[in-house]
């Protein structure tokens, strides 16, 4: 039987990989509009549709609005945020919301999924990112100097190493020397919120996007699902799957994606051994929330198709489409995917 992530969450809720938006079946009634901006280190597309435009525009701002308050709770890039402060110091007395609900996601996925997720794997992120102020990159250096490295970071990686207090506000502490990253937890909790606001202004047909990561709301406005394509075969060029879509969030990772920007989490690690992941070269989830997709995509990526497909099996609501390093052409499929599958090119 699956396991229901959403009751667990307590408080909460080569290969390429690409969204694909399809234009509206020409319906009169309802105005699409589609405003792309930065945010939370991506690009960021929000597609809105209502009777009104200029309503659909203003629906549209208060969801960057929505991002920006997520922006300042958990970018690593801002100095102000809470969570900079909270790697800074070490301890907020009263931490908001959003942060705690986003530590305790990353919680359980770090359990349900044996490790394969770990926020706090910030020391090690820190290793493999480019540093414009040396001539040899990490990745360059000997397999001796990488491991002298990686196991002295390790002391400061663990999610035990994060303290969640009690009482009517919630205080977290770090163990000293431990930096959360939050990755793509953080970008998928920005969309869920977005898409929240976007529901709160009265839309009804929507897709907020974050550069390979998406929740839908409704069907477009020709009452059609909305449509996601998922890379293409190197020999074919026809794409490897694509999926019909309406009230889900979907991931996408791809070997591709393994040097990502900062606020996307760096290099794809394996938060059990500090390298980085070698078991998939590309993955899909299909979840009810955009954070939750984007934390199981990171721990199934890891885990490799094997282990990755029998974890997604135990969740509820939840699907996956997994291609393993060894092998690009061998797609792998949780035994409910084929509901959101698409034969036809749409």
């Amino acid at each position: 039987m699956k396991l229901a992530v959403l009751a667990i969450l307590v408080a909460v809720a080569a290969l390429g990989a690409a969204l694909l938006l399809l234009s509206d079946g020409g319906i009169d009634k309802l105005h699409q509009v589609t405003d792309p901006r930065e945010a939370m280190g991506v690009s960021v597309t929000i597609t809105a549709s209502h009777p009104n435009a200029q309503a659909a525009q203003m629906a549209i701002d208060l969801a960057f609005a929505r991002i920006a308050k997520i922006e300042s709770v958990a970018s690593p890039a801002n100095e102000a945020s809470e969570l900079s402060e909270l790697n800074r110091t070490g301890y907020l007395p009263s931490a908001s919301d959003e942060l705690v609900e986003m530590l305790r996601l990353a919680s359980v996925v770090n359990r349900v999924s044996d490790g394969a997720l770990d926020v706090t794997i910030g020391a090690w992120l820190d290793l493999w990112q480019f540093d414009p102020t040396v001539d040899i990159q990490f990745w360059d250096r000997s397999p001796a100097v990488q491991s002298a490295s990686i196991t002295a970071a390790q002391k400061h990686v663990g999610m035990g190493r994060i303290l969640l207090g009690g009482g009517r506000t919630t205080s977290i502490s770090l163990v000293p020397g431990t930096i959360v990253d939050l990755g793509t937890i953080a970008v998928g909790y920005a969309v869920d919120a977005a898409i929240e606001a976007l529901r709160e202004a009265g839309i009804e047909s929507a897709m907020v996007e974050a550069e390979g990561a998406a929740r839908i709301m409704g069907s477009k406005p020709d009452g059609s699902p909305w449509v996601a394509v998922f890379g293409t075969q190197s020999a074919s060029g026809e794409s490897i799957a694509r999926f019909h879509l309406t009230n889900e969030a979907i991931v996408m990772r791809t070997v591709q994606d393994e040097r990502l920007s900062p606020a996307m989490g760096g290099t794809i690690l394996d938060p059990r051994t500090g390298y980085p992941a070698v078991a998939t070269s590309g993955a899909v989830v299909i979840a009810p929330s955009c954070a939750e997709a984007c934390a199981l995509a990171a721990a199934v990526y890891v885990l490799g198709p094997a282990d990755g497909l029998a974890l997604i099996e135990r969740l509820e609501y939840t699907e996956a489409l997994m291609i393993g390093r060894a092998d690009p052409q061998d797609v792998c499929r949780s035994s409910g995917l084929t509901a959101f599958e698409s034969q036809s090119a749409d």
